[in-house]
């Protein structure tokens, strides 16, 4: 029996929204400036990988949290060989370390958290499973795994205090996005006991 996948706390879609306009421009700007239209299609949600292999997907912020997540790859390499992967980030310097520590792996750009984009995403990429690497939070594309029956786990989870000491409807951001979550693998008890207090179900955090 699967959750029911909880939407996203309207601040969210409110404040995003309003920022639609620069978020995509600074999009196309990046793409341009890196003479990449890949970064700029994807970004946009228009340009989505196609697979029909259910591959495990990684999804790592940038060049930090893809050199973290390389020991992890490698092990799942290793032990189940023909096992499909496929990672992805929002930078470009996170594209080209990508390319450059794993060679072989596809890559592909997180796109915008917009509703359609995220949808369009996994209904073309079609994963097993999705692991976040440490603390990427898109309320939206949360949503749609859950609602998609795509398991969802953030690995290597990390919070901040400063996080913690944010407003209540801050908060509420993070509980509801939370909330369409599988499994929180937080780096330490101290980030795990975070996770809880910001609304994750403790049972399904360690």
């Amino acid at each position: 029996m699967h959750a029911k996948a909880t939407t996203p706390h309207w601040r969210y879609r409110f404040i995003f929204t309003v920022l639609s306009p620069l978020l995509v421009l600074h999009s196309l700007w990046q793409g341009y400036k890196n003479r990449d239209g890949r970064l700029a299609r994807q970004r946009l949600g228009l340009s989505a990988p196609q697979r029909s292999d259910h591959p495990v997907w990684l999804h790592m912020a940038s060049v930090g949290e893809v050199n973290a997540a390389v020991p992890l790859i490698e092990e799942l390499q290793r032990r189940h060989p023909d096992l499909p992967i496929i990672v992805s980030t929002v930078t470009p310097t996170g594209a080209a370390m990508v390319q450059k520590k794993l060679p072989g792996i596809t890559h592909c750009y997180l796109p915008l958290d917009f509703a359609y984009a995220t949808r369009r995403l996994l209904k073309k990429m079609q994963p097993r499973c999705a692991i976040i690497m440490e603390t990427e939070l898109w309320p939206r594309l949360y949503y749609q795994c859950c609602k998609q029956q795509v398991p969802l786990l953030i690995v290597n989870g990390r919070l901040s205090q400063r996080t913690i000491n944010r407003p209540a409807w801050v908060h509420a951001f993070y509980q509801r996005a939370l909330a369409n979550v599988t499994q929180i693998l937080a780096r330490s008890e101290k980030d795990a006991e975070r996770f809880v207090q910001l609304g994750a179900n403790a049972t399904q955090v360690s």
